[in-house]
């Protein structure tokens, strides 16, 4: 939730629901959580109305971090676009932009609070570094969201929630007090309410795991929601011969960043040869062999060795980055089919997945190993060398980190496939 003045401005401005295309009807009785809302319509290929099931998402969050919002805005769109028919699971995003309007409350967040209400399905927070401004009744608009979520849970069991922190990877300058504020609820999260919360680096990261995660509750609610659209024999073969394509793009996408691992653990332990050879061709040098000169080409040497090193792990980085999303997709898009159609055969997906959690294990535990082993050097040495060994520390560093997120995402992947989250 932004602060409350650019709350009241941008109320003021907005004086428009945003509604379905779909005609909607009435809901029916049911239990709070379990596709209680409805709309009918119909479809673009058949003339008979069609039904789904509305599944609501409240999104909240203070206003630093519009790149995540949007992610989440792109997944709902790209999910009901793609399979919402066929799945008959629409997807409704909640918002304080989109569903709030000009009218008078104590402040901008009671008015918001009354106008959205309680009726979605699953509580979605962010935070980086804005915390946010007291709002009467809690320590700040975002926190009063999601402790009338937490509360509703505590006595029914709905809404789930989800939270997600973007990591601070510089100083907060005058942000210093909200940062602090921002770290004090993270841990009370965890401490005092049970949330077990994300972190990630990126918008990109960030699009990447909602997906995964917003996928997996889809699935659960599925299953709990035992009616389902019947689907004709056509649509079940269009449907296995998707799904074939998500699986293919997957395994070729495995194949892709298998190699890029492998590559560059070649070059890894071709630089740490190299260095081996070098400082043992030096122990045996005698003392009038160790020039002055001798030692500087050598620094120059090891220098621009270890600058292509760096140089590599940031080639590889980037390519990892690129293949590893398109990877994503496929995943997802299977696991959207499983949802419509479990007789889709996932096994050898699953175990792909597995096989390459493994293959990067290892990896990063590697990676761990060389940054500490150049870490341990940096007080011996100054000018080039201390430039480029921080330099290979820095980059190592971060495409260790995508190596890591690879790792816990491929482990959340995994679940989509676990025949306890199969509908």
């Amino acid at each position: 939730m932004p602060d409350d003045d650019a709350i009241k401005k941008r109320i003021c401005c907005n004086a428009f629901h945003r509604r379905p295309a779909q005609q909607t009807t009435a809901p029916e009785p049911a239990g709070r959580g379990d596709f209680v809302r409805q709309h009918t319509y119909r479809s673009s290929t058949c003339q008979m109305p069609k039904t789904e099931q509305v599944l609501s998402i409240f999104l909240a969050s203070p206003g630093d971090v519009s790149d995540e919002r949007g992610r989440v805005d792109a997944f709902v769109d790209e999910w009901n676009n793609l399979w919402s028919e066929d799945l008959g699971v629409h997807l409704r995003l909640v918002k304080w932009e989109t569903h709030a309007y000009p009218a008078v409350g104590a402040d901008g967040q009671d008015v918001i609070n009354t106008q959205i209400g309680e009726e979605y399905d699953l509580f979605l927070g962010i935070m980086w570094k804005r915390f946010g401004t007291p709002t009467g009744r809690a320590a700040s608009g975002t926190v009063e969201e999601f402790e009338r979520a937490l509360a509703r849970y505590r006595a029914s069991g709905n809404p789930q929630l989800m939270f997600y922190f973007k990591k601070v990877d510089s100083d907060a300058g005058d942000n210093a007090a909200q940062l602090q504020a921002v770290q004090q609820f993270r841990d009370r999260l965890a401490k005092k309410d049970g949330v077990l919360y994300w972190d990630f680096v990126s918008p990109d990261q960030f699009g990447q795991l909602v997906r995964v995660h917003l996928t997996r509750h889809i699935q659960n609610w599925s299953k709990r929601y035992r009616q389902r659209p019947e689907i004709a024999p056509a649509a079940q073969s269009d449907l296995a011969n998707r799904f074939n394509g998500y699986l293919n793009n997957s395994k070729k996408q495995s194949g892709v960043l298998s190699a890029i691992i492998l590559q560059f653990a070649k070059i890894h332990r071709a630089f740490i040869i190299e260095n081996s050879r070098r400082a043992a061709k030096v122990r045996a040098m005698s003392d009038e062999q160790l020039t002055a000169e001798f030692q500087m080409l050598s620094l120059i040497e090891m220098a621009n060795a270890m600058n292509r090193y760096a140089d590599a792990a940031e080639r590889f980085e980037t390519s990892f980055i690129s293949e590893f999303s398109i990877f994503v997709e496929g995943v997802l898009g299977a696991a959207a089919i499983s949802i419509a159609f479990p007789a889709v055969q996932t096994k050898s997906l699953s175990q792909m997945l597995v096989r390459l959690r493994r293959e990067l294990h290892p990896v990063y535990g590697e990676m761990g190993n060389f940054i500490a082993q150049l870490a341990k050097c940096r007080p011996q040495l100054s000018g080039q060398m201390l430039t480029a060994n921080e330099r290979s520390i820095a980059a190592l560093g971060r495409f260790r980190e995508h190596v890591r997120f690879g790792e816990r995402m491929l482990l959340e992947s995994e679940n989509l496939f676990n025949a306890k989250h199969r509908p």
